[in-house]
């Protein structure tokens, strides 16, 4: 289109003479982040963030013989307000998402992504890949960098990507939109899970890192921004089947995050570096108990009800009936949607 470009490349060298030997060409493009470790099986895995191809997050594994991508997250699309790209091509309006004030053409250039990456968790069965983004693909939720609040979403797919296997199932949301070149595309999410649900624009979650610190325990560290910046530290933990075992909680001593930096894990014990008045400190965090074990059935751990302060051997503690299954579905009280079985949501 006679205009210059970036993306990512997927590219192996021989780690003892450092020669070439394979590269897989774009994998990503513009690229806007991206993140790179080792699984079990010697394969590399990515999280890439792009803002065209692909219009969104891709997981990638792939090595020297093989590249495999699977699809995390889809994105709203900001569209053109004038009828002629940057390329001098000339397209219809769009008037199915046009307003009043604003016409909106059948081109879009967006290079805002709305998303920021976490990272990529590998538990015995699954990788769990995490991100922040704005919820929702609806196009006319855009115009700025920033539009609404940012969540945590988590997608979970097989140990093999080549297989397209997803673990993860969350509500079905489609959009559709034209591309640079005016194309017509349509994306799709349905195995996105959100775990937080802020809906003020001044609570957003920022630079979430996902840590492995025991077999069936994640740790989250992540900031919560204003709109404006920084306003504090704060933690989650789950297991790899996405259920919550320590909500989102805010951290005694504020921890700044470097946004594409990894935290080291070794023996359960997470490493990492952050910045305080004008210095460079080091820091370990460590679970102090097995954030798993839930006494008394209620639906918050005995890790957790130790903060709140609460009694771990209560069932009506902190939640009334937690351990109760009232309408004999097989679910407890503090999982099910609908304790009374009339058919409507208790939310």
């Amino acid at each position: 289109d006679g205009l210059n470009h970036q993306g990512g490349w997927a590219v192996t060298y021989d780690a003892d003479t450092l020669n070439f030997v394979k590269s897989w060409g774009q994998i990503s493009g513009h690229q806007f982040g991206g993140t790179l470790t080792v699984d079990s099986q010697g394969n590399f895995i990515s999280t890439v963030l792009g803002d065209a191809f692909p219009r969104g997050i891709n997981l990638i594994q792939w090595n020297d013989n093989s590249r495999d991508i699977q699809d995390l997250l889809r994105l709203k699309t900001e569209h053109g307000t004038t009828s002629g790209n940057p390329s001098g091509s000339q397209f219809d309006e769009f008037t199915e998402i046009s307003t009043p004030t604003t016409t909106y053409y059948k081109w879009s250039n967006d290079n805002r992504t709305y998303s920021e990456l976490g990272g990529v968790v590998e538990m015995d069965d699954r990788f769990v890949s995490f991100m922040t983004s704005e919820r929702g693909l609806r196009n006319d939720e855009t115009g700025r960098a920033h539009n609404k609040s940012r969540n945590i979403a988590v997608v979970s797919t097989g140990k093999n990507a080549s297989e397209g296997k997803y673990l993860s199932f969350g509500e079905f949301e489609t959009t559709a939109f034209y591309d640079f070149y005016g194309n017509y595309r349509q994306e799709t999410n349905r195995n996105v899970v959100w775990i937080t649900d802020f809906t003020d624009i001044n609570e957003n979650v920022s630079r979430v890192k996902p840590l492995k610190l025991a077999d069936n325990v994640i740790l989250l560290l992540m900031e919560i921004h204003t709109y404006d910046g920084f306003d504090y530290s704060a933690y989650m933990m789950l297991n790899k089947d996405l259920q919550v075992l320590v909500p989102l909680t805010r951290m005694r001593q504020n921890v700044i995050f470097g946004r594409s930096d990894e935290l080291r894990v070794e023996d359960g014990v997470a490493y990492g570096y952050s910045s305080a008045n004008g210095r460079l400190q080091r820091f370990t965090i460590s679970l102090n108990g097995d954030p798993s074990i839930d006494s008394d059935g209620d639906g918050y751990g005995d890790y957790y009800e130790q903060l709140l302060g609460t009694d771990a051997s209560d069932p009506n503690v902190p939640i009334n009936n937690g351990a109760i299954d009232t309408d004999n579905d097989g679910i407890p009280n503090h999982m099910d949607y609908d304790d009374d079985a009339d058919g409507i949501s208790d939310m």
